[in-house]
């Protein structure tokens, strides 16, 4: 069964010819053992399985578009995430324009109020760009990260004074991936139907997805 939770804290152990090493461990010290087909193994502990009863085991706490890259499938994961902001840079591409906005700025004045930004929030954070990358949301919530520049944004805005933004930014990034969704969506329903029909491919679609 497919899951992001195990089932019971079971340990795994392979066969030693088949442990990753390079060069093998074994060789180093003695004559390696004796090639033997691979095995895995539960070793059951305190907690013992009722004949029938189900083992899941856990992939890690991934979103679901990780999985889907590395394993090809996607199962129901509490860990899956939305990435809202790939990093600073594509924040303050949202913020700085919602600040100047609540400020009566003009676009002349975009690049003073985005340098001025991002200074102010690396302050506040008392972090470095790197920190600040794959701003997500999750079933739980936000990304604390995109809180805290919300607020940063706000204080900002606010000191001269503007109105709250923070969370505008953010509710507008939502919208912009639920429309994109729902195209993409789209599009892949008229294309699964174009080669379930045989047909060829619309072209505007295939350019659609290029």
């Amino acid at each position: 069964m497919l899951s992001c939770v195990p089932s019971h804290p079971l340990p795994t152990a392979h066969s030693l010819s088949t442990q990753p090493s390079t060069p093998p461990a074994p060789a180093q010290v003695c004559e390696p053992p004796a090639a033997e087909p691979s095995r895995f193994e539960l070793v059951v502990g305190a907690r013992a399985l009722r004949r029938g009863e189900d083992v899941t085991i856990s992939y890690g706490a991934w979103p679901s578009e990780v999985f889907l890259l590395l394993f090809g499938f996607v199962p129901e994961c509490p860990a899956d995430a939305v990435c809202l902001f790939a990093d600073l840079a594509d924040w303050l591409a949202a913020a700085a324009p919602a600040a100047l906005a609540a400020l009566g700025g003009s676009e002349a004045d975009a690049a003073a109020a985005e340098a001025g930004l991002r200074a102010h929030v690396l302050s506040a954070l008392g972090c470095e760009d790197a920190e600040l990358s794959r701003l997500v949301v999750t079933p739980v919530g936000f990304d604390a990260r995109l809180m805290q520049l919300g607020a940063a944004l706000d204080a900002w805005v606010r000191a001269r004074g503007g109105g709250a933004v923070g969370m505008a930014v953010v509710r507008s990034r939502i919208a912009d991936c639920r429309s994109a969704y729902g195209r993409a969506l789209l599009q892949d329903c008229r294309l699964l139907e174009a080669l379930q029909r045989g047909g060829a491919l619309p072209a505007e679609q295939v350019k659609g997805r290029g």
